[in-house]
């Protein structure tokens, strides 16, 4: 299996160092995740570049594309922000890859001290995949129309999983999509 996803689902770093390396009680957590939706080439000079990144985002099409995810985004948060998990801000920029340039919502939702982490992962696992990118938005009814309409004899296989690693108080997930199968 290999892949070249730009895409993060979520990812979730816990850090308390102290100045002796070991983990004090002063543990903080903190959850990113990215809305990744709007693409264009990138340009063969850097007057193109910027050229190509202001059709971006000048593009209704793009920006509605990242708006709907990013809205799928918030909508798992505000759930974890109704329990009182944690606190989240937000921000807009362009994603520069080698060959392309994406619109990127970035968000970081800050844990609460009282927040569980397998819990809070859990919970991103089921809310965000799969992305509007891969199974529609609004989710439930996008994903019943995919199983009335799709074929059964189609397997769709690791095609936009969630891969990553889950740790007791660390995870990253990725988005499996521009990947195969060797």
């Amino acid at each position: 299996f290999f892949g070249c996803s730009p895409e993060r689902l979520f990812q979730v770093v816990s850090s308390s160092p102290s100045s002796n390396g070991e983990y004090s009680s002063d543990k903080t957590t903190r959850v990113v995740s990215e809305a990744l939706a709007g693409t264009r080439p990138r340009g063969s000079t850097p007057q193109a570049d910027q050229e190509l990144s202001r059709q971006l985002f000048a593009s209704a099409k793009d920006q509605s594309e990242n708006k709907i995810t990013g809205r799928f985004i918030t909508e798992a948060f505000d759930e974890l922000i109704e329990r009182g998990v944690g606190t989240m801000k937000g921000r807009y920029y362009v994603r520069r890859l080698r060959h392309l340039q994406h619109i990127c919502q970035q968000f970081q939702f800050q844990l609460s001290s009282s927040a569980v982490v397998k819990d809070v992962i859990r919970h991103l696992l089921t809310a965000l995949h799969p992305t509007p990118a891969v199974g529609g938005y609004p989710k439930d009814p996008a994903l019943d129309f995919i199983r009335q309409h799709e074929s059964i004899a189609f397997d769709r296989g690791y095609y936009a999983g969630p891969v990553g690693f889950v740790g007791r108080e660390e995870a990253e997930i990725v988005v499996a999509i521009r990947s195969g199968l060797i």
